[in-house]
């Protein structure tokens, strides 16, 4: 009986002990684990940083960075500028989130990066300064939600928003600087020089072809999408494993055809053999397009145990693609049926690569068969496209004209108004390339009067100040004038000079 007190007693103790420990940071929870939108370590830092009331740079080196098992590049202030290593795969990105793992007492902050997947994913994986979708910041503030950065809009091969397909933003709107990902007072959602909300506040809706991913990076996204959603692996793929994907692959199937492989994964030979060999690391389209080619989920793609069953399915593939070389006349049929059928009462948005996949045809034999069709359905989504773009800009025409026919709106430059309705000079000049001299003239002449009213406010100003002192008997110099006026630097103009000299003939100096 006195052996199981005592052993109570411990076993009280222990829990007490557990029960009282406490993490130096505050706990935070990640946003959007388990999809393709978690968010990264640096948002994860700067959530951090706002939840504790500090400057960013204030948690990083008082805090974070004495808690790594070293220092790394991170050595002090200026070292900031290489904050993109923090998501990345390297050293620092693992040290960072030992770190703060112990520091927050949380075992699930590896989710914010791609550090499960180290083997597949290449090591310049981050893009050097900050990337951020408009539209996702708007709808985050519209609902009242926190404000916080996805992982993916961090990646180098990804230029679009996997939610809204529209193209990242890399720059901001009012100062034009690049953000880096790291800044000592850096807000989520607002830019770290001026301030301003990087939610997009343009109406983009009829502009559709800005909507459209392209097809290699739609791949590339679909890709990292399912490695962020199952970021928390029971089998992590290791370096080894991918060599032996290779050697399995060769072994099962002797016989299989670089050329042959490389047609079907569209993938350059030269590039697969040093895959092969072992001269390179397969990079993310090669994963993908396996993938895909499988119709297999990346991550299940990825588990060791499935290699056999993998590449007896690519020996399988190779046997088929050489097979859907020949179709039969009856295909032939249906296929142009498809494509005549297309051209007289389809949907005008749909491209031919859409067509193809809708009715499981290989585009290249749409080609082969039927040029003349397939040229038609080309060249009528592309004039589809092009009017598509001219009814949005007569649209545009017509609100920029409201702007400039109103007379309480202040005339803007040229540049301003692209970036107010975001569009690229190019495509101004392009659709609008009168009223873009129009909206050029205006603001230059809106200067030049605003100059002249300035000089003679100025002027005013000076003689107002020259006839005190003279009427005090004190002789207007430059520099007892300069106490006085405005502007501190008006004599550094010859104008405002030559105007003195008039003055003072005026009041009878010579």
């Amino acid at each position: 009986m006195a052996n199981e007190y005592n052993l109570d007693i411990l076993k009280d103790l222990k829990e007490k002990e557990a029960y009282s420990e406490r993490s130096n940071l505050y706990g935070l929870e990640p946003i959007g684990k388990g999809t393709p939108f978690v968010e990264s370590i640096s948002s994860y830092i700067c959530r951090l940083a706002y939840e504790h009331n500090v400057d960013v740079t204030t948690l990083l080196f008082q805090i974070v960075i004495p808690a790594l098992p070293e220092y790394s590049v991170l050595k002090n202030r200026h070292s900031i500028a290489k904050a993109h290593l923090f998501l990345g795969i390297g050293k620092t990105a693992n040290n960072i989130v030992s770190a703060l793992e112990i520091l927050t007492k949380r075992n699930d902050l590896i989710q914010l990066t791609f550090l499960n997947w180290k083997p597949i994913v290449r090591v310049a994986l981050i893009n050097n300064m900050k990337k951020w979708c408009p539209e996702c910041f708007n709808e985050m503030n519209e609902r009242m939600e926190e404000l916080y950065e996805p992982l993916i809009w961090q990646l180098k091969d990804i230029n679009y928003c996997l939610k809204h397909s529209v193209p990242l933003q890399k720059g901001c709107l009012k100062c034009k600087k690049e953000i880096p990902h790291i800044r000592t007072r850096m807000k989520i959602g607002y830019c770290p020089f001026c301030n301003l909300f990087l939610g997009n506040k343009v109406d983009l809706q009829h502009r559709r072809w800005l909507r459209i991913i392209p097809r290699d990076e739609e791949k590339l996204l679909a890709g990292y999408s399912d490695l962020l959603k199952n970021n928390n692996p029971s089998v992590i793929p290791t370096f080894l494993f991918v060599r032996d994907f290779f050697v399995k692959i060769k072994e099962i199937n002797p016989s299989l055809s670089l050329t042959h492989l490389s047609r079907i994964l569209s993938i350059k030979k030269e590039m697969l053999n040093e895959f092969f060999i072992g001269t390179k690391r397969p990079n993310m389209r090669f994963w993908t397009e396996i993938s895909r080619y499988l119709e297999m989920p990346l991550h299940e793609l990825l588990k060791p145990e499935l290699d056999n069953d993998v590449v007896r399915y690519l020996k399988e593939l190779e046997m088929n693609n050489l097979k859907r070389n020949f179709i039969t006349e009856d295909e032939k049929l249906k296929m142009k049926m498809c494509m005549i059928n297309h051209l007289e009462v389809g949907d005008l948005s749909v491209n031919m690569h859409s067509l193809a996949v809708a009715h499981k045809f290989d585009q290249r034999k749409m080609r082969q068969h039927y040029p003349d069709l397939y040229n038609q359905i080309i060249n009528r989504y592309r004039d589809f496209k092009e009017q598509e773009k001219k009814q949005y800009y007569l649209n545009l025409t017509s609100k920029i004209r409201l702007i400039l026919d109103d007379p309480n709106q202040e005339p803007i430059s040229l540049k301003k108004m692209m970036g107010k309705f975001g569009t690229t000079e190019p495509t101004f000049k392009k659709y609008m390339p009168d009223l873009c001299e129009e909206i050029k003239h205006t603001y230059k002449e809106f200067l030049n009067k605003k100059n002249k009213e300035n000089k003679k406010n100025q002027v005013e100003e000076l003689n107002e100040i020259m006839y005190k002192l003279h009427k005090q008997g004190t002789y207007p110099n430059e520099s007892i004038i300069m106490e006085y006026h405005s502007n501190k630097s008006l004599f550094r103009s010859k104008y405002y000079r030559e105007s003195r000299k008039r003055i003072l003939k005026d009041f009878g100096y010579e």
